[in-house]
């Protein structure tokens, strides 16, 4: 297994403006300057959302809300969108975050999941009661309760 070679935010920049710059093939870039096809790609996707400073190694856990999560997954279920169409549109840190989300999606771990992105929430007590009381009397999922009540980013 290959080591995992970390690569400065100031030469992540170079690579993804050369490509632009010399509009050639991923294959031919990767053969001439032996950077991973994808990274170029992700790489691209985070400097056009946010710059330069989204090149720069994540240190700290990004938090999602449960809003994300559950649409991210549909329109990826729904094969109206690519992966990277995903990764663009909610600003996810990586298709890696997505992957893990399609792995739970039809699980038991699907529901307990959602349920902790609903639990950080900012919401109030008596609403998060009142979804738990929905869960229970209504015997409907979390994904389900989350859905109808179209719990917004927190």
């Amino acid at each position: 297994m290959s080591k995992k070679i970390k690569v400065d935010p100031n030469q992540k920049e170079f690579f993804i403006l050369k490509f632009k710059e010399l509009n050639i093939s991923l294959s031919e870039f990767w053969r001439v300057y032996n950077v991973e096809r994808t990274a170029i790609i992700r790489w691209s996707i985070k400097y056009e959302l946010n710059g330069k400073e989204a090149l720069f190694e994540i240190t700290n856990r990004t938090l999602y809300s449960a809003h994300t999560l559950i649409n991210s997954v549909t329109d990826y279920l729904s094969g109206k969108f690519s992966m990277l169409d995903i990764v663009k549109k909610y600003n996810l840190s990586s298709d890696n975050v997505l992957r893990t989300w399609l792995k739970w999606y039809n699980t038991p771990k699907w529901n307990i999941k959602v349920g902790e992105f609903v639990a950080r929430e900012k919401i109030s007590k008596s609403f998060k009661l009142n979804l738990v009381l929905q869960v229970l009397q209504q015997k409907l999922s979390v994904k389900e309760v989350a859905n109808t009540n179209s719990i917004s980013e927190g």
